[in-house]
C-alpha cells in the first residue's frame, strides 16, 4: 500500500535543467527525443517487457519516468500507469 501523505521527493535543479536541455517530449505523439546539435533524435529501446528505456548520464531510465519529470518537474508519488495499457505509448 502506498502512503499518499509521504512527502514527495524533489528533483534536483541540476537534473531537471539537464533533462530540459537534452530532451524534448512531444505530447501529441508520446515520443521522447534527445536534442543533439539542434536536431531531434528519437530515443528509447524496448526492454523486452514492452517498456521503452534509455540511458542518460550512465543511468538507465524508463522513458515514461523521464517524461513525467520533464512535464511535472518532480518525481511521481506512485507508480506510473499507462492509460491505454500500452507500455510503449507515453502519451
Amino acid at each position: 500500500m502506498i502512503n499518499m501523505k509521504k512527502k514527495q521527493k524533489r528533483v534536483s535543479k541540476k537534473l531537471l535543467a539537464d533533462l530540459r536541455a537534452n530532451f524534448f517530449y512531444n505530447e501529441n505523439t508520446g515520443i521522447l527525443y534527445r536534442i543533439v546539435n539542434r536536431q531531434l533524435i528519437k530515443v528509447g529501446c524496448d526492454n523486452h517487457n514492452g517498456y521503452l528505456v534509455l540511458e542518460f548520464r550512465n543511468v538507465r531510465y524508463y522513458n515514461h519516468f523521464l517524461i513525467w519529470i520533464l512535464v511535472n518537474g518532480k518525481y511521481p508519488k506512485q507508480q506510473i500507469d499507462h492509460m491505454n495499457h500500452n507500455r510503449s505509448d507515453n502519451r
